[in-house]
């Protein structure tokens, strides 16, 4: 009779198809393993915000991403393949140097003491970002987005309050349809219309004349209600 040998210590804890490793291979898939946590905190700087990397990992594939963690999962695959540890850091760092070079021609002098109500100095810091998002209507969006900034900035740049600008979208327009209105919304507690009245009531009408005005007095009092509130509006 014959007994199946079962795995024990701590291949008894990996799934089928995982294996445990020793010596340098571990030392060096612990380090991307730090990496990746790395990449979970640098993620919010580098990811949405950012630019498109291009990574081709160990099968040539081409993968366009802006989220660091998919970056630091090809680069594991690789590790796993072909490539040679120092080959990859040496990639990187050229990676990092062209980077920084591209940067230093992108980036906009004097930001920190710039004019945040000088339309030029905002659009020319501002189409970097907005293009990120919709890349070719930079230029319309940048113009329209500094207008209502600049529109609702208070004295202090850094109390601004971005729930101060609305977006209202109607159908049938387009982007180059978009207008900035100049204003504010004013909130009434009270309505206009008139109040519910009795549902049950008895009056006494003696003529015709005396019916028609009745009804007369009700549109009257509206009017006036309605009259007022223009009469407070800017002209």
């Amino acid at each position: 009779m014959g007994f199946s040998m079962q795995p024990y210590g701590i291949q008894a804890m990996l799934k089928e198809g995982h294996k445990h490793l020793s010596g340098l291979d571990e030392a060096v898939l612990k380090n991307i393993d730090a990496c990746k946590q790395l990449s979970t905190i640098t993620r919010t700087s580098l990811g949405p915000n950012g630019m498109n990397k291009m990574v081709i990992n160990h099968l040539d594939k081409l993968f366009v991403t802006n989220d660091a963690a998919t970056i630091v999962n090809e680069l594991e695959r690789s590790l796993s393949g072909w490539a040679c540890p120092s080959e990859i850091i040496s990639g990187y760092s050229k990676g990092i140097n062209k980077t920084i070079e591209i940067l230093d021609e992108l980036v906009e002098k004097g930001s920190e003491t710039m004019d945040v109500r000088n339309k030029e100095q905002v659009i020319s810091r501002m189409k970097a970002a907005v293009a990120s998002k919709q890349f070719g209507q930079e230029d319309i969006l940048s113009n329209l987005i500094a207008d209502a900034c600049m529109q609702v900035c208070p004295k202090n740049p850094a109390n601004f309050n971005v729930d101060n600008v609305r977006v209202a979208k109607l159908v049938g327009g387009g982007l180059h349809d978009c207008t900035i209105v100049h204003g504010m919304v004013a909130v009434f507690a009270g309505g206009v219309d008139t109040s519910a009245t009795e549902t049950k009531g008895t009056v006494l009408i003696h003529s015709a004349e005396q019916l028609e005005n009745y009804a007369k007095t009700e549109e009257a009092k509206v009017e006036e209600l309605i009259k007022a509130v223009a009469d407070l509006a800017p002209k």
